[in-house]
């Protein structure tokens, strides 16, 4: 500031200007925690993205490996055995039963603008 400027302020401007660098201070301080905090969410977004794609890699490989035994229980088979069939038809089942839990649910649609 230069020199030759004087500003001159009573007691109470000083104060409410005073009292409105605090507040502005803990606003940017709750700013700043606040985008620590996004960044920490926005983190374990990412990793639970993450995780949910490697389940669903592994649950659909499981599918395909226990479909194409039973496949090939079936073939064996050739109905000889009503209880091989009988656990074929079951496991069938199972399967279906957990592709349907794992399949991706329908997203709800946009909201109207």
């Amino acid at each position: 500031m230069a020199s030759w400027l004087t500003i001159s302020l009573d007691a109470k401007t000083m104060a409410l200007l005073n009292g409105m660098v605090a507040s502005l201070s803990r606003i940017e301080t709750d700013l700043a925690a606040l985008k620590t905090q996004e960044d920490k969410q926005m983190t374990s977004l990412t990793d639970l993205a993450t995780a949910v794609t490697s389940l669903d890699t592994a649950v659909a490989a499981a599918i395909a490996d226990i479909t194409a035994l039973t496949a090939q229980i079936t073939t064996l088979n050739s109905g000889n055995n009503p209880q091989i069939d009988a656990a074929v038809t079951d496991i069938n089942a199972k399967v279906a039963a957990l592709t349907a839990a794992v399949s991706p649910p329908v997203p709800p649609p946009a909201p109207a603008a």
